[in-house]
């Protein structure tokens, strides 16, 4: 109606360019294999992780035993009154306590 068209052009490229992307994919390939077998036959130097550290576990105890202390304001209990923790300690505790689960279990 406004007497325009859409005309749709494609832009390939020369014989040149077509070669230097050929010769450029060829390098990357022996390059990509080459890397591929020095990897593979040198000797692992990582260290072999053997868990979680000992301050992290130390830490996941803590948070167990603050979770198991009384809250405050229970009347009837063998443990002293200084040990009675809050709800929101509790729920701090609570807190560290899956972030040290979940990177425990990620590595």
């Amino acid at each position: 109606a406004l007497g325009r068209k859409e005309v749709v052009a494609t832009l390939l490229p020369s014989a040149k360019e077509q070669q230097k992307e050929e010769e450029e994919k060829r390098i990357k390939e022996h390059l990509t294999e080459s890397l591929f077998f020095e990897q593979s036959f040198q000797p692992e130097n990582r260290a072999v992780s053997s868990g979680p550290s000992l301050l992290t576990v130390f830490l996941g105890v803590v948070c167990i035993a603050a979770l198991m202390l009384p809250t405050m304001g229970d009347v009837e209990s063998l443990v002293p009154l200084y040990l009675h923790l809050s709800v929101n300690q509790k729920l701090v505790a609570a807190y560290i306590l899956g972030l040290i689960t979940m990177a425990i279990l990620r590595t």
